[in-house]
């Protein structure tokens, strides 16, 4: 496992206990996001044995007919290794949206369609979106920052529910907004109900995993973006995570929509921890049947 994979090594040594780590290492010759799979599958079975300790996970995950199962196997030269099996399971009506998970889903403002943008339905299908899955990944594990850019239908929404919902899984609520309708919620907010206004703030500022879908081109003067900026900042100075996604292919092209004065200093704010992942040469993501 590599060094942001903590809850499945966890897992693992909890499982296999006096099994040497060694074992749980496998060797990828390809890129780093071709390990990602594994990585999820053992995740995907400490979740399930966790929630089903009544039929001791024999259930269905994310509607499929099947689940992982752990084994740690024998070479006939005699070392060991891990494997990860995928096995029918149909004794038990596994809710994903039952537990602390669902509470924290419903709170999230994700639709129930999103439930589906995982990292395991994002198909990368060349070295672009692959190096942008395993980015997305690896904050999803370490909490750290993310920038996602590029042109529409790019799967940058996609990438970015997907850090949500793993952030959920990890037991850190996520909340998703985009930057148009959280900025007319707040303006409204701030005329109408400042008691609203006050809570929303509250719950931008220290909400674990912060979404900010589609930033750039908001319909908005510059009181407005004050507002985000204020997020943002605050998120910053409390180490918070901070996920963006933007049509901007760079900083400077987000500046040169007229807004730079408050899109440069939140964006460098979130990259100081964080990384900007650009999808430059994608066809479009949608259209091609990859996602929604």
């Amino acid at each position: 496992m590599r060094d942001y994979d903590g809850e499945a090594l966890k897992y693992l040594r909890a499982k296999f206990p006096g099994v040497n780590d060694s074992v749980f290492h496998t060797d990828y010759t390809g890129c780093e996001y071709d390990y990602i799979p594994e990585v999820l599958a053992v995740l995907d079975a400490a979740r399930i044995d966790s929630a089903c300790s009544k039929c001791k996970g024999e259930c269905l995950l994310e509607g499929k007919k099947s689940r992982p199962v752990v084994q740690i196997c024998e070479h006939a030269k005699g070392y060991k290794y891990m494997r990860v099996n995928w096995t029918c399971g149909l004794n038990c009506k596994y809710d994903e949206l039952s537990g602390d998970f669902g509470r924290m889903f419903r709170n999230s403002g994700l639709t129930e369609k999103q439930l589906k943008q995982t990292f395991k339905s994002y198909r990368n299908y060349d070295a672009e979106t692959g190096r942008a899955k395993c980015a997305a990944f690896k904050a999803s594990q370490d909490n750290s920052g993310l920038v996602l850019s590029g042109k529409r239908g790019t799967g940058k929404t996609h990438l970015a529910v997907a850090v949500g919902l793993e952030s959920m899984h990890h037991g850190r609520q996520s909340k998703f907004y985009l930057v148009n309708e959280l900025l007319d919620e707040l303006r409204d907010a701030n005329v109408n109900d400042h008691e609203g206004y006050n809570a929303l703030m509250k719950s931008c500022k220290e909400v674990p995993c912060l979404i900010l879908d589609d930033l750039g081109k908001e319909r908005t003067t510059g009181a407005g973006l004050d507002y985000l900026y204020q997020i943002v900042d605050y998120r910053y100075r409390h180490d918070l995570q901070t996920v963006i996604t933007t049509n901007a292919l760079s900083v400077e092209e987000l500046a040169s929509w007229g807004n730079g004065q408050y899109t440069t200093p939140m964006v460098s704010r979130v990259l100081e921890r964080g990384s900007w992942v650009k999808l430059e040469h994608v066809k479009d993501y949608r259209v091609s049947g990859h996602a929604e």
